[in-house]
């Protein structure tokens, strides 16, 4: 079944390599999409009654079901608005050939995500961790300006940076390993009480850094906002709900081999200091912005912010807000990526101060764009609000007081600078000369199906999830 998730992408890439018609092309994805969204559902089910399917260093335990079905309901939501957005951009960035490099790459994007969260070898983890960045690049540079080619480059170029502490830290951990070398995460945390402290100490810091580059950390975050902000919408909805989440999956594994090994005094300690100062830089920069797109770039910054801390503090509680903070994330920030390809597309332009009225102009998507962002901004009844304040609450459990004060400190003026903005963009008269009306229902339907999946865990958490939440953070190790 794992071998089957990975086989679907890459039969949908080689279907749109041999030239069929768009549709074709549009349908073969959507098949795989969802075909990958069914299996991923599939092994919720057989997980949660304790059977862990295995193939080869192919498997797939209760951390990994967890991330597979963030990334899979992102990448059907995006999938199903790649579909009215590309049609909607057809004249600009027209031709047949530009639609089969977009869904080409697409597929091969999302299937090597699959493949860093379904390996067990750190070695074939990092190698699918580089080629996500190879395949993306190019969907960023799809619109083919000089600005979309300088984002494209500069995140090669710094992710680039980072796969290389990422694989210095993967051999440091390896050489570590007494009793031979290995590259299994699962036999390396059960070797990790003899490793060496000093050697597995760099090991860790190092893949902390490689992959929270990935993640969008600060200092390693100013790739992010400029790719994030010129890749076609449904691209910027799968980097920033889907690949900096899987980054956060890796720092998760190391995280385990460095509580096996260390203890979780020095860990934390990291995580706490990458989470803090990513928050404050995302929460200065969110009340400057004037570029919408860039304003959720931001965003995503601050929101890993929050789950490295919450991965700092550890224990049963602040671990199920984090796992949760991971899901509920990914799919708000999906969702407000996917509006805004509609309002790019309506608008023309991304400039905050040249877009206002969207609730008169397009009421749906402007609708859409005010329950993602107050979501994103942590306020109730959007699931955001419930993993943030079960993190809040696990500081203060632990009576880290100055930590909370600063959690809640920073995402408060987070959220002033979102709340500002989005009031500007949603509110007001709609300039003249933009006609009203949605795009198509291709670009409305995946906004309606997100906001249901962000709306469900701000109200209750169901039974099912919680414990397979519980058992992730188990893999996870609690501390």
């Amino acid at each position: 079944m794992v071998l089957v998730m990975l086989l679907l992408p890459a039969a949908a890439a080689i279907l749109c390599l041999v030239r069929p018609p768009r549709a074709v092309m549009e349908a073969g994805t959507l098949v795989s999409s969802a075909g990958i969204l069914v299996i991923s559902a599939v092994l919720v089910g057989r997980v949660s009654a304790g059977i862990n399917p295995v193939f080869g260093s192919l498997s797939a335990d209760a951390l990994t079901v967890w991330f597979l079905l963030l990334v899979s309901a992102i990448s059907f939501l995006a999938s199903l608005h790649s579909v009215g957005y590309l049609r909607g951009e057809k004249q600009e960035n027209g031709g047949k050939e530009r639609f089969r490099l977009y869904y080409v790459l697409w597929n091969l994007f999302t299937g090597t995500m699959l493949l860093v969260l379904l390996t067990r070898n750190l070695g074939i983890m990092w190698i699918a961790m580089e080629a996500t960045t190879l395949a993306s690049a190019f969907l960023v540079w799809y619109h083919d300006r000089p600005e979309t080619l300088e984002a494209a480059w500069k995140y090669v170029l710094i992710t680039s940076v980072g796969s290389l502490l990422a694989l210095m830290g993967t051999f440091l951990v390896v050489f570590a390993a007494p009793g031979g070398a290995t590259l299994d995460w699962a036999v390396l945390r059960r070797l990790a009480s003899g490793m060496s402290p000093a050697v597995l100490q760099t090991g860790f810091l190092l893949a902390l850094l490689g992959y929270g580059t990935k993640a969008g950390y600060a200092p390693m975050h100013t790739w992010l906002p400029d790719a994030h902000s010129q890749a076609p919408s449904p691209v910027s909805a799968l980097l920033s709900g889907a690949e900096i989440n899987v980054a956060v999956y890796a720092i998760m594994r190391f995280r385990a081999l460095a509580l096996a090994g260390l203890g979780p005094v020095f860990p934390s300690r990291l995580l706490l200091a990458f989470g803090l100062f990513s928050l404050g830089v995302a929460a200065f920069f969110l009340l400057v912005q004037k570029d919408y797109k860039r304003m959720f770039a931001y965003s995503s910054i601050e929101h890993m912010g929050i789950i490295a801390v919450g991965l700092s503090l550890g224990g049963p509680l602040a671990l199920l807000g984090t796992l949760w903070q991971v899901f509920n994330h990914g799919v708000a920030k999906a969702m407000v990526f996917l509006t805004s390809g509609n309002i790019l597309l309506k608008y023309r332009t991304s400039n905050i101060g040249e877009v206002s009225g969207i609730l008169r102009t397009m009421p749906f998507s402007g609708a859409i764009l005010l329950l993602g962002g107050l979501a994103l901004t942590g306020l109730p009844p959007f699931g955001p609000f419930l993993s943030e304040f079960t993190i809040f609450s696990a500081a203060f459990a632990k009576h880290l007081f100055t930590v909370g004060i600063a959690l809640v400190f920073l995402v408060t003026l987070a959220l002033a600078g979102l709340l500002g903005w989005l009031n500007r963009m949603v509110f007001g008269p709609p300039p003249d000369g933009v006609p009203g009306g949605e795009i198509s229902w291709w670009t409305t339907v995946p906004l309606g199906l997100g906001l249901i999946l962000v709306l469900v865990p701000g109200l209750f958490w169901p039974a099912w999830a919680q414990h397979l939440a519980r058992a992730a953070a188990g893999v996870m190790g609690v501390n």
